[in-house]
C-alpha cells in the first residue's frame, strides 16, 4: 500500500517555514539596524579621532615652526644668544623673547629658553595647563626636568620630537640650539586631551600611547578593561566601546579614543521593539490563516494530492478513484470531478506514449534503412563476377558476410546492440568491401574488453566506415581506418567513448559545418546520409545526452569523437 502524506501536517510545515522566514527577516533588520548605527558610530569615531590628531599635528608643526625661527631668524634670539652683550641688552633682547613666548604659547603647552649653564630659565605655561591661572610646584619641576632632559642630548641633531613623563605631567617636546642658548616648545598631551574633548558630544576619552604602551590616562583605561596589547586588537560590537587608534608618522606617540556605546543600545532597544511587534503580529495572522484554510482547504488538498500521486505510475486497468461521499455537496462534486479528470488523464497519457512510440518507431527505421542501392548492386554483380570465374571460396565468403550485413541492418527493433553485434557488422561489411573493391582497406580496432558488453546505436562504427570508403579514399592507395573505444568516467557518470579516424582525404569545411550542427532538418540529405540519419537516430535515443564532433587531423585524415551513456544489456534507459 502506498504512503498517504497528511495535507494538515504539510500545511503545518509550510506555515512553520513561513512563520520561521518571517522571524528570520526581522531578525535580520534588528541586526542590520544594529550594525548600521555601529558602522556610523565608528565613522563618526574615526572622523573625530583624525580631527584630533590633524590638531595635534597642526600644533607640533607651528611649535617646530617657532622654535627653528627663533634659532635661524629671530635677530633678538640671535643677538641675545652672543655672550658678548651687556648686561643691559641682554635683559632687553630676553624681555621682546618672552614676548614672543607669550604670544605663542599654546594653550596646553609650555614654551622655555635657558642657557647651556643651567641657568636664567626663563618659561610661559599656557592656560590650560596651569591650575585656575596659578603655577604650582609640579609645573615648575617639569620646567626643570625639560631644562635637564635637553641639556643632556647630544651634540648631534636631536630628534623632532620627544616624550617627557613628569610627575602628572607628561610632555611632547621638541627643541633648538644656537649657541649657548637653548628654546624648547612642548605640549602637555593630558591637557591636550581635555580640552579636545570638552567640545565633543557622547562623552568620548583620548588616550596618547607610545609603542602600544599607555603614557596618559593609565587609571582610566585599566578601570574599562583596556589593556595595551587591546590598542591594535579587534572590535567587538558588544563591547560598551568603540575603539580607534591613530599612529602618527612624524610623531613618536599614537592616538586611541573611546566611544561610549549609550546611544547605540538607545537605537537597538527600539529595533528589538519593532522586532517584537512583528513577530507578534505575525504569529496571531498566521494562526488565524492556518485555522480558516485547515476548515476549508485541508480536505480537497488531500482528495487531490492523493489522487495525483496514484496517477504518476498507473495504466488504464487501474485508474485511482475516490470512493468515500461526503456530507457537503461541493464536496462530492469535487469528488466526482476529479473521478472523471483521472480516468480523461490515464487515456490522454496513453493515446500520447502511444503516439510518440509509433512515431520514434517509424523514424528510426526510416533513418536506419534509408541508404542507395548501388552497394547492394555492386554486392550482387561481385558474386555474379565470382560465379563466372568458379571462385567458390570467395563467393561463400561474400554470401555470408553479405547475408550478415543484410540481416543486420534490416532489423526491425527500436532497441540498441551490444557493441560486439556492432563490431561483427563492422568486419562482415569490411570483408564485403575488401571483396569487391581494388582499394585496399586496413581496419585496426582498440577496443577495451569492457567496453564489449555496452548497448549502442546500430551502425555507429559502420556508418562511419562506410563513409571513410566512400568519400576519404585516395584512389588505389591503402586506406587505414582506426577503431578505438572505451569506457571513461566524465562528471561522475560512466560514458562511452568512441573514437574513429583514417588516413585519407578528410572532411571539407561545408561537410564539417553541417555535420557538426547537432539541430538538422528532418529531409533527405543528398551526401553523408548515413551520419546525418545516425545523429537523428541518437537524439531519439538519447535526446541531449550525447555528443558527436567530426574534424580533421592535424597531418589529414577525417576524425570523429562520439561519447554516449555507457550502459549494458538490461540496464536503465538512458
Amino acid at each position: 500500500m502506498k504512503k498517504v502524506y497528511s495535507a494538515r501536517k504539510r500545511l503545518t510545515r509550510y506555515f512553520a517555514y513561513l512563520l520561521t522566514v518571517t522571524l528570520l527577516f526581522s531578525l535580520a533588520y534588528t541586526v542590520y539596524s544594529s550594525l548600521t548605527i555601529d558602522r556610523q558610530l565608528r565613522y563618526s569615531s574615526d572622523a573625530a579621532l583624525d580631527v584630533y590628531c590633524g590638531s595635534l599635528v597642526q600644533e607640533t608643526d607651528r611649535l617646530a615652526f617657532f622654535n627653528q625661527y627663533m634659532t635661524a631668524t629671530s635677530r633678538e634670539f640671535r643677538q641675545a644668544a652672543a655672550r658678548s652683550a651687556d648686561e643691559f641688552t641682554t635683559v632687553s633682547l630676553m624681555y621682546q623673547i618672552q614676548s614672543l613666548m607669550k604670544a605663542t604659547v599654546p594653550t596646553a603647552g609650555l614654551i622655555m629658553v635657558f642657557d647651556d649653564r643651567g641657568g636664567a630659565l626663563r618659561f610661559h605655561y599656557g592656560s590650560g595647563v596651569l591650575e585656575n591661572g596659578a603655577l604650582l610646584p609640579e609645573h615648575l619641576r617639569a620646567a626643570h626636568a625639560l631644562q635637564e632632559r635637553c641639556l643632556a642630548a647630544p651634540e648631534t641633531e636631536p630628534e623632532p620630537w620627544l616624550v617627557l613623563e613628569s610627575g602628572p605631567c607628561t610632555f611632547l617636546y621638541s627643541f633648538s640650539r644656537y649657541r649657548h642658548l637653548y628654546i624648547c616648545s612642548a605640549l602637555e598631551l593630558n591637557t591636550f586631551a581635555a580640552l579636545s574633548m570638552q567640545s565633543a558630544e557622547m562623552d568620548p576619552q583620548l588616550f596618547f600611547d607610545q609603542g602600544g604602551v599607555f603614557i596618559t590616562g593609565r587609571e582610566a583605561a585599566e578601570s574599562k578593561g583596556l589593556r595595551p596589547e587591546s590598542v591594535y586588537g579587534l572590535r567587538s560590537l558588544f563591547t560598551k566601546y568603540t575603539l580607534t587608534h591613530r599612529d602618527l608618522p612624524s610623531l613618536p606617540v599614537g592616538l586611541t579614543m573611546l566611544m561610549p556605546r549609550d546611544g547605540h543600545w538607545a537605537f537597538t532597544r527600539v529595533s528589538f521593539l519593532v522586532m517584537l511587534c512583528i513577530s507578534a503580529l505575525s504569529i496571531l495572522l498566521y494562526v488565524g490563516v492556518f485555522r480558516m484554510m485547515n476548515r476549508f482547504v485541508v480536505y480537497p488538498l488531500q482528495q487531490i494530492s492523493s489522487l495525483s500521486r496514484q496517477m504518476a505510475d498507473v495504466d488504464e486497468k487501474n485508474i485511482p478513484q475516490i470512493e468515500e461521499t461526503e456530507p457537503l455537496e461541493e464536496l462530492n462534486t469535487l469528488r466526482e470531478s476529479l473521478n472523471s479528470l483521472a480516468a480523461q488523464k490515464v487515456h490522454l497519457r496513453k493515446s500520447q506514449e502511444d503516439k510518440e512510440a509509433e512515431k520514434e518507431h517509424a523514424l528510426l527505421q526510416y533513418y536506419q534503412l534509408q541508404t542507395r542501392s548501388h552497394f547492394f548492386l555492386n554486392c550482387l554483380k561481385s558474386l555474379y563476377g565470382m560465379l563466372e570465374t568458379r571462385d567458390f571460396a570467395r563467393m561463400q565468403e561474400m554470401i555470408i558476410s553479405f547475408s550478415n550485413h543484410l540481416r543486420y541492418i534490416f532489423h526491425d527493433n527500436l532497441s540498441q546492440v551490444p557493441l560486439r553485434a556492432e563490431m561483427d557488422e563492422v568486419r562482415d561489411y569490411h570483408r564485403i568491401i575488401s571483396m569487391d573493391s581494388r582499394q585496399p582497406l586496413i581496419l585496426s580496432q582498440e577496443i577495451s574488453p569492457e567496453a564489449m558488453d555496452c548497448m549502442v546505436p546500430p551502425l555507429i562504427v559502420q556508418t562511419f566506415l562506410e563513409n571513410s570508403y566512400k568519400y576519404n579514399g585516395r584512389g588505389r592507395e591503402a586506406l587505414n581506418f582506426t577503431v578505438r573505444i572505451d569506457r571513461v568516467e566524465y562528471e561522475g557518470a560512466q560514458r562511452l567513448r568512441i573514437r574513429l579516424s583514417d588516413d585519407g582525404l578528410g572532411f571539407s569545411r561545408e561537410s564539417l559545418d553541417e555535420l557538426n550542427r547537432k539541430v538538422r532538418s528532418t529531409g533527405f540529405d543528398q551526401y553523408h546520409i548515413g551520419i546525418s540519419n545516425l545523429r537523428r537516430r541518437m537524439g531519439i535515443l538519447y535526446r541531449e545526452d550525447y555528443e558527436l564532433a567530426c574534424f580533421n587531423g592535424i597531418h589529414g585524415g577525417a576524425n570523429i569523437l562520439i561519447s554516449i551513456p555507457a550502459r549494458e544489456e538490461g540496464g536503465e534507459e538512458p
